[in-house]
């Protein structure tokens, strides 16, 4: 389940799987995007760009930043 056994390593603290909207009442009105990123897949997230990962099944994953 989202939000279970969640290490982070950022300076955004919100838990987006489970958002507390009393202490971030804007959560509420944040657009989100929801994929699946296969095999072979690559993702672009920009630098300094808030984002979070849940993985549906064990995973092994690189990240890096290559730009």
């Amino acid at each position: 389940e989202p939000g279970q056994n969640v290490t982070v390593f950022s300076d955004f603290e919100v838990d987006v799987f489970k958002p507390d909207y009393e202490k971030h009442p804007d959560m509420k009105n944040c657009p989100g995007w929801q994929l699946n990123v296969t095999a072979g897949d690559v993702l672009y997230i920009p630098a300094g760009a808030p984002h979070a990962v849940y993985n549906v099944d064990d995973t092994i994953a690189y990240s890096y930043n290559l730009i």
